[in-house]
Order: C-alpha cells, then structure tokens, then sequence
C-alpha cells in the first residue's frame, strides 16, 4: 500500500483511494501507526475538485495515512511502507 505519508491535522487525503463507508463528513482510513496497521475513524472537513478530503481529526504524532487499501489488510499486521519514486 502506498503512503501518503506523515501528516498532521487539516491535511488532505484521496476520498476513493484510502476512506471507507465515508458519510460527508467522517469515515476510517487506514494508517501506519509504529509499522503496525491501524483503522482509524476520522472526521473531514473540506472536500477538494480533485476528490481530496481534508482530515479535521486530531491526529497522533508519526501517524502515517494509507494512500491506497486493499482487501488483505488486517489490523495490528506488521507492515513497511514501499519506497515511492
């Protein structure tokens, strides 16, 4: 899964590639808390003409957003971001 990397409150993430069951205004993303899988309920304030969604949570230092998710994610995995070009 791609990262989007470390991100801090009123960052931007892509509402189809990494939120689920998203309702206008929360929904959970996928993140990479110390190389361990986390599913995370967030709270998102504006939404971008490209899609992105701006996350209004508070969110944990070193917390690293899913850019892209999968069907074989399971929380508590251990996972290694790929490096990205």
């Amino acid at each position: 899964a791609g990262i989007l990397g470390e991100h801090q409150e009123g960052c931007a993430v892509g509402l189809e590639a990494a939120v689920q069951s998203f309702n206008g205004r929360t929904g959970t993303v996928w993140t990479l808390e110390n190389q361990r899988l986390v599913q995370r309920q967030m709270s998102f304030g504006h939404r971008t003409l490209d899609g992105r969604l701006e996350i209004i949570s508070a969110l944990p230092v070193g917390m690293e957003v899913l850019a892209t998710i999968n069907t074989k994610l399971s929380a508590g995995r251990l996972a290694i971001p790929e490096a990205t070009p």
